[in-house]
């Protein structure tokens, strides 16, 4: 798994999200994030605990990003959800026929 792009990724769904109490908490916790299992459509991850936890009462970051091809054909929606104010996982859900084999690229997301 790229963190790279897991991290622009996460960041990018949570900078396109509605504005939202504990966005800047999530925010500094992304350069921390990595996977640590799953498959690219429910991906596990770990951030800095030692970091200030989001005040976000909720368990998903409100609103989502969708992702598109080159041609602008929806591939999928990803979310990226929370544990007790931490990142903890990104979900990324299809809309094609086969299931990705990739996350895709960061420059395709577009606001839920």
């Amino acid at each position: 798994m790229d963190p790279v792009r897991l991290r622009a990724l996460l960041g990018k769904v949570i900078e396109q999200a509605p504005p939202f109490e504990g966005r800047e908490e999530l925010l500094l916790q992304v350069p921390t994030a990595d996977a640590t299992g799953g498959p690219v459509t429910m991906l596990d991850l770990v951030v800095d605990r030692g970091l200030p936890p989001s005040p976000f009462p909720g368990k998903v970051v409100p609103g989502c990003s969708w992702a598109h091809d080159e041609d602008g054909s929806a591939l999928g929606v990803l979310t990226v959800w929370l544990d007790a104010g931490y990142i903890s996982s990104l979900d990324f859900g299809w809309v094609t026929d086969e299931p990705p084999s990739s996350l895709p690229d960061p420059s395709t997301l577009a606001a839920g």
